[in-house]
């Protein structure tokens, strides 16, 4: 099985200010790789969108993630 890397960045929310976390996923523990991804995602506080660019995470995490199981070929 493929070893992925689960890269979680933290931003401020621009209305409230509270943390809103992203999760993406890449075969690369660079978190170059996926730098410069614009990303869409809603904060859980005041619920307003939030635009994000990994390149602006107050923090950033990389974490090995070992499948349970194949995806499907279907």
């Amino acid at each position: 099985m493929a070893t992925h890397f689960v890269h979680t960045f933290l931003f401020a929310c621009s209305a409230c200010g509270l943390p809103v976390a992203i999760t993406r996923t890449s075969e690369s523990t660079r978190w170059e790789s996926v730098e410069n991804v614009p990303m869409r995602t809603y904060c859980g506080y005041c619920g307003k969108v939030c635009y994000c660019v990994s390149g602006t995470a107050r923090r950033r995490y990389v974490d090995e993630w070992q499948r349970t199981k194949e995806a499907s070929q279907s």
